[in-house]
């Protein structure tokens, strides 16, 4: 059992944190330095020894912060992604603090350079550390090394695919000792011992001792539930209740505890929390940044358009972003003018008639989306996310579409996961929709970062990019999640 050593790799963590602070001062010091001398800064650099007492209130600040935002609570099942923003969140708190007691009480001004630089420091050192010990703790569950081990309660449906998961996702490092079932029809499930709860839950536990159960019973045994988790709580293990739910593809989900209610919400939008003011943020940035780099290429474009069709430059278009809000979408017309008079609203093709040479042109780079930076920088829009929809289509969609209506849980984007997978235009919508409901229910930055890049490669490439659709459909999850394969009052024979 680990339990007896957590100390330990907790004090290593506190220790380590604390040669992290030391470096992350070092390199903002650095910095400095090479900033006056390269004419940044004409300041006198004071010693590094004067910096020992502001130090040691970082050192502080970070053990308590760090503690508070439960950096150092060891969860095997947390993603990358969850853990580094935990850290980045806990270190900029700390640098807050720091700087708001060191100018507003102290009345000390430090070097702005060394300060950002210390906090640039810290982040890429507390980055470096957390993915070096991920990597060494991967490495060593994956050869047996490091492991926690768990009990099952329940052979059933739920039971066989968390035994399944967990052993497909052998980096956690929690192996199943053995199963606990009421009446098994086996002595053994998948070459895992089963016992019979009829020994009583408690009596199993102390005899083969494990860190964790999990509870993994159907729903309808609500009276079981409750006396075998009364049961487990009684034990020193870890105990986690796997919730009987029906195979449907969430959002981002979260647990609310209403007055001891348990509420689980499965719809919960990314953009709401810490995420949403970042992603705000960049969007703010890239948007202005865009306008302004862009301007001398919109210029030109927008003098093409009016040279070589009558009608106005940009074509404006109600569409729908978060929460079905509609706003006025900008473009470049592409469209000769008055092109929709005997089609009404429909999608166009690749050989559509209506469409202008100038805006074929267009529509292949993507350039005759530029306008909508200005829907971006306003807020109706962000850079990523799902492509907007008209108001009339959303009503069609929503009954033709199961979960359609799920797009609108974040802002519709300038570009999104669905259009760089070849999915755009007049594409099979249920993939589309599919594709989109991945990027909200898998949203990062580092998505967003990687959908940007591919979206800038596409405009410079785009006839590869239009037979993706055809070609590469790996990065899309399954429609639907692999059904069960047993229950637990009549369980099935285990797989071979």
């Amino acid at each position: 059992m680990l339990r007896q050593y957590r100390r330990v790799f907790l004090s290593l963590f506190w220790l380590t944190d604390l040669v992290l602070v030391l470096l992350a001062w070092a390199g903002g010091y650095g910095i400095r330095v090479l900033g006056a001398s390269l004419g940044w800064s004409h300041h006198e650099i004071p010693p590094l020894k004067d910096f020992t007492y502001i130090i040691v209130l970082t050192v502080i600040l970070s053990w308590f912060v760090f503690a508070w935002q439960q950096a150092y609570k060891p969860q095997r099942t947390q993603s990358l992604a969850s853990e580094l923003i935990i850290l980045i969140r806990s270190a900029t708190m700390v640098w807050v603090a720091m700087y708001l007691f060191l100018t507003v009480v102290m009345h000390v001004l430090l070097s702005r350079l060394l300060l950002l630089g210390m906090l640039g420091s810290w982040i890429v050192l507390l980055v470096v550390q957390r993915l070096t010990v991920r990597s060494l703790l991967r490495w060593m569950r994956q050869r047996g090394y490091n492991q926690r081990y768990a009990a099952i309660v329940g052979a059933g449906r739920a039971g066989q695919q968390l035994y399944h998961s967990l052993r497909k996702h052998a980096w956690v490092g929690i192996r199943v000792a053995y199963f606990i079932d009421e009446a098994p029809h086996w002595d053994s499930l998948f070459g895992i011992p089963v016992y019979d709860l009829a020994a009583g839950l408690k009596t199993t536990l102390e005899r083969h001792p494990v860190d964790t159960v999990f509870l993994a019973l159907p729903s309808r045994d609500q009276p079981l539930i409750r006396r075998l988790l009364n049961e487990a709580c009684s034990t020193n293990a870890q105990v986690a209740i796997v919730p009987d739910l029906p195979p449907i593809r969430w959002l981002q989900h979260a647990v609310i505890d209403l007055d001891g209610l348990q509420i689980l919400t499965v719809t919960d939008s990314p953009m709401f929390g810490w995420g949403g003011v970042v992603k705000r943020g960049i969007d703010l940035a890239g948007a202005a940044a865009g306008l302004i780099l862009l301007s001398p290429v919109m210029l030109v474009v927008a003098v093409l358009v009016k040279l070589t069709s009558r009608g106005p430059v940009l074509y404006r278009q109600t569409r729908c972003s978060m929460d079905c809000q509609p706003f006025v979408l900008h473009k470049f017309r592409s469209m000769y003018a008055d092109a929709e008079a005997q089609t009404g609203p429909v999608w166009s093709s690749d050989r559509d008639a209506r469409v202008t040479r100038v805006g074929r042109f267009l529509r292949r780079c993507s350039l005759d989306e530029l306008p909508q930076l200005w829907n971006v920088l306003v807020g109706d829009m962000s850079l990523v996310g799902p492509r907007p929809e008209r108001p009339e289509l959303i009503a069609k969609f929503t009954d033709m579409v199961p979960r359609y209506m799920l797009r609108s849980h974040v802002k519709a984007g300038l570009t999104g996961w669905a259009q760089i997978r070849g999915y755009r235009g007049n594409t099979p919508l249920r993939k589309r929709v599919q594709y989109d409901l991945y990027y909200i229910s898998h949203w990062s930055l580092a998505l967003d970062a990687w959908t940007m890049l591919w979206t800038l490669v596409q405009c410079f490439v785009p006839s590869f990019f239009h037979r993706v659709a055809e070609t590469d459909d790996e990065m899309a999850p399954p429609a639907q999640p692999p059904q069960a394969t047993a229950s637990r009052r009549a369980p099935s024979p285990p797989a071979a």
